[in-house]
């Protein structure tokens, strides 16, 4: 169970990676927030920050989220909310370090890519690495207890039970209210709370983030 001060919240569209994100972490005693991936991000971290709940040491987000900017969000969250270190997660298995260097340039701490189920444990292995590294206040990596959950994994993705790995809110797991954004990535208007304004993500704002290749096909 989680009982650590660190908390994550993750934004992905799929379940099954999110899942594991999820047991993997709290394996780590890590707190975890997981919103629908149909929700504004900036809209999430504003209705957090109005709900009085902690802010997220790590947000774990879906890079190819529906109408989502990555350049945008990252630089508005590096001007409200500086202390967040944002991890964009590709729905890709690779990840090339020129397209990292871009997402870091855009102010993110990282790029990650897809877990391969058939090759799990490393896959995890590195991005919890990776994903610590950002929280240095937190404990060190307990391979035991990680290497323990990836068995039940293994068991699990083996036994073609991957209907087991489901979101469960641990008793630490924050609750928060979103509202879904509608259309674009653009936040509805909000009471004057004090609160940053979302970002224009229209896109006369800014250049659109770069698209990506793969066997002549563009994404």
């Amino acid at each position: 169970m989680a009982n650590s001060s660190t908390l994550v919240l993750i934004i992905q569209a799929s379940q099954i990676q999110r899942a594991i994100w999820q047991q993997v972490l709290e394996s780590q005693e890590i707190s975890v927030m997981a919103v629908s991936p149909e929700t504004d991000p900036t809209q999430t971290l504003i209705r957090i920050q109005q709900g009085g709940t902690p802010l997220p040491d790590v947000l774990l987000l879906d890079r190819q989220l529906p109408s989502f900017n990555p350049e945008i969000f990252c630089q508005w969250c590096r001007q409200h909310y500086p202390g967040l270190k944002i991890i964009l997660l590709s729905r890709f298995q690779d990840v090339y370090q020129p397209e990292r260097q871009a997402i870091i340039d855009y102010g993110a701490y990282d790029l990650l890519p897809a877990f391969q189920l058939e090759n799990l444990a490393v896959g995890v292995i590195v991005g919890v690495k990776r994903l610590l590294a950002a929280v240095p206040s937190h404990p060190p990596l307990q391979k035991e207890l990680l290497v323990s959950k990836l068995m039940v994994l293994k068991r699990e993705i083996e036994s073609g039970n991957l209907a087991s790995l489901s979101i469960t809110p641990g008793n630490n797991t924050p609750r928060i209210e979103v509202t879904q954004a509608q259309g674009d990535f653009q936040s509805p208007s909000l009471p004057d709370t004090g609160s940053p304004e979302p970002p224009d993500n229209s896109s006369s704002a800014t250049k659109k983030a770069p698209k990506r290749k793969y066997r002549g096909a563009t994404y």
